[in-house]
């Protein structure tokens, strides 16, 4: 027990002697007033402690210390989402730049410090600014940003970075590919690529289109029309046939290869062409049913895909029975 007591004594008289030294030290840096030295101190002091804490680690504390510093905070200027003609964006953006270039030497420069039009946003463009009413200023008088004028949001500062993300949309579909509605009345419709605009995002799809027959035939009598639009039943599928179409009443004109009708093109065959947004199809694991591929085959123009079927099953009947 006396030796135990011994040892505790002798360590803690060996931590006492450190302290007093340090102490003592540390006493004579201050009556000195030697500022370097007691500099030197402190340096020494925590730069090993600090060492310890983060072994091999303060490089990277650095790296993460600097990538901190260049995240916005709120002394910077606000960025501003304005509503945008669709399409328009970069247009739009640079005419905001020369606005601001031709104000820049005037006694009423603009008040705004950046323009952005990024590329997979569409109707919007970002202005950076420190108040929303420097926004209005620069925005004012200039005609794709009119009905964005008076509605302008802040983006919040921890979202302000994801402004200027890359959006890398990455597909892999082609022409004459296969993909499938998500939504709408062609859900789950099975329709073929004709082509892709990765700048727009958006999709050109060969379907078969589902015309409402009925309704146009309504047309000629509102009451009817509007008591059937209560009960919505989708169409079937149907190609295109112009001359039934206008002998319902429908209007059909011609753009080149294509007739129009309702806005919207269809081919000489019959197919419905019709742009989607990239997130309006499912493009991963769509494979086509026999049946669908037999109606994307060449077909004489506005045949009654129904009615083929029905013939093709009745025959396939009678041809085991003979």
């Amino acid at each position: 027990m006396s030796l135990l007591y011994s040892s505790v004594s002798n360590i803690d008289h060996v931590v006492l002697d450190e302290d007093n030294s340090g102490s003592r030290r540390l006493q004579n840096l201050w009556r000195d007033s030697r500022e370097e030295a007691l500099g030197e101190y402190y340096m020494r002091k925590y730069a090993k402690q600090s060492g310890n804490d983060f072994p091999g680690g303060s490089e990277e504390l650095s790296d993460d210390i600097t990538q901190q510093q260049l995240l916005p905070g709120v002394k910077d200027p606000n960025l501003w989402t304005v509503k945008c003609k669709i399409g328009e964006e970069r247009a739009t953006a640079i005419a905001l730049m020369r606005k601001f270039i031709a104000y820049q030497f005037t006694e009423t420069p603009l008040q705004i410090k950046s323009v952005v039009a990024p590329e997979h946003v569409k109707g919007y463009i970002y202005v950076e600014s420190y108040k929303q009413t420097h926004v209005k200023a620069a925005i004012d008088g200039i005609g794709n940003l009119r009905m964005g004028f008076w509605n302008q949001q802040m983006v919040p500062i921890k979202e302000m970075t994801d402004v200027l993300k890359v959006v890398k949309e990455v597909t892999n579909l082609k022409p004459k590919s296969w993909v499938r509605l998500k939504r709408g009345l062609y859900k789950d419709d099975i329709a073929q690529v004709d082509y892709v605009e990765p700048s727009q995002n958006t999709i050109s799809l060969k379907m078969i289109p589902r015309i409402d027959l009925d309704r146009i035939k309504a047309r000629m009598s509102m009451k009817d029309w509007f008591a059937k639009r209560k009960k919505f039943k989708r169409p079937t599928q149907r190609l295109f046939d112009a001359e039934k179409i206008r002998s319902l009443g429908g209007d059909v004109s011609h753009d080149g290869d294509f007739m129009i009708f309702e806005a919207n093109r269809y081919s000489r065959k019959g197919f419905l062409f019709k742009s989607f947004a990239m997130s309006a199809v499912i493009t991963e694991g769509v494979k086509p049913t026999l049946s669908e591929l037999e109606k994307f085959e060449d077909q004489p123009e506005g045949i009654d895909l129904e009615a083929l079927s029905k013939v093709h099953y009745n025959f396939c009947i009678l041809s085991i029975h003979f």
